[in-house]
């Protein structure tokens, strides 16, 4: 589980899938979110929108050093 916030969420896969695309809606340049979508999306074995997700993230502009460093990792990432 990823920790935000010091907090351990739980929930479901399909949960993580809308919470983000909730995200997304509101913030369509989010790689945070577009990152996030790709493990959820490899944990759900949909091949086809990790990828997606996981080529949103490569063709934003980075805004930061994280963005800049999940990008590198996007970049390396197999699904």
């Amino acid at each position: 589980m990823r920790v935000v916030f010091g907090e351990d969420l739980s929930g479901s896969l399909e949960a993580s899938e809308q919470y983000l695309k909730t995200a997304l809606r509101y913030d369509s340049s989010n790689t945070f979110a577009y990152y996030e979508l790709f493990w959820t999306y490899k944990a759900m074995g949909n091949k086809s929108l990790a990828v997606s997700s996981l080529q949103e993230v490569i063709h934003q502009v980075p805004k930061n050093l994280r963005e800049k460093q999940q990008q590198d990792e996007a970049r390396f990432a197999s699904c």
